[in-house]
């Protein structure tokens, strides 16, 4: 648990009113996570590294998408929705060259 409770994750009002979102906002570390375990499941195995950058705002309620491209041991991962990149991620294995 990150306890990041800012109101752009659950007050409707709040978001749309205040800071100006369409929709509530998708915490960052859940998308995190989410590729984290996309990246095991494609490889079948923990990466030994692991790194995670936000780009750009997924909003609830609308379809997303996880994407990836491999090269070698090293595999990048996203978040997507609406054609933008919400999440980026790099997963290393310990056999990158």
């Amino acid at each position: 648990m990150t306890f990041n409770a800012h109101r752009i994750h659950y007050d409707l009002p709040y978001t749309q009113e205040v800071e100006k979102y369409p929709g509530l906002v998708v915490h960052g570390p859940l998308q995190a996570t989410l590729l984290m375990r996309a990246a095991v499941r494609e490889r079948g195995r923990t990466p030994k590294y692991f790194d995670f950058r936000g780009v750009h705002p997924m909003f609830a309620g609308n379809p997303c998408e996880i994407a990836m491209e491999a090269e070698d041991a090293v595999l990048s991962l996203w978040t997507g929705q609406d054609g933008h990149q919400c999440m980026q991620a790099t997963a290393i294995w310990a056999d990158a060259q």
